[in-house]
């Protein structure tokens, strides 16, 4: 044509990503039940990211910090890198559609941080006080004594205050 040049500067963006939101699988809290959660979208992603989704747990018990179950965990974390592919409907966790979560014995809270293309979202779980539950309990007397021995459960370690004056 006539022989002009013309410089361009531009700048280019990702598509911003949907709304995502975090789902579990029982929005019922219990001691020692297996929970997981899923991460949906609002709308299929038009480009790839990754972000992290972390978890934390407040036992509702003064003094309990950290505890960890009493039992192995399936699918325990702190956190997992979260990854949305093209055209995807719900987010990965550690490369899986969900992700399970400790089956804490503590009665608390659960809390998850959902954090993607710079957005934070927050969800709690919480595990009430349950009643304690003997599952059994033995009495063998000996030269003038009674041991008794009770086997069972209590999510709020209220049995480490119980006045013991059968125990020596």
């Amino acid at each position: 044509m006539d022989g002009r040049t013309f410089s361009l500067t531009g700048q280019g963006l990702d598509a911003p990503l949907p709304g995502a939101s975090i789902v579990f699988a029982s929005s019922v809290g219990a001691s020692a039940q297996q929970n997981s959660i899923t991460i949906p979208l609002a709308h299929p992603r038009q480009s790839p990211a990754m972000e992290r989704l972390t978890m934390a747990f407040q036992s509702s018990v003064a003094g309990v910090t950290g505890r960890c179950s009493h039992s192995v965990s399936v699918g325990a974390f702190s956190h997992r890198d979260v990854s949305v592919a093209i055209g995807a409907t719900s987010a990965t966790i550690g490369g899986q559609s969900s992700s399970g979560f400790p089956d804490r014995h503590d009665s608390g809270n659960h809390h998850f941080t959902l954090t993607l293309n710079k957005a934070t979202q927050q969800l709690s779980l919480t595990i009430p006080a349950s009643p304690i539950i003997l599952d059994s309990a033995t009495a063998v007397g000996l030269l003038g004594s009674l041991n008794v021995a009770f086997s069972g459960f209590d999510n709020t370690y209220s049995h480490r205050n119980w006045p013991s004056p059968f125990m020596t």
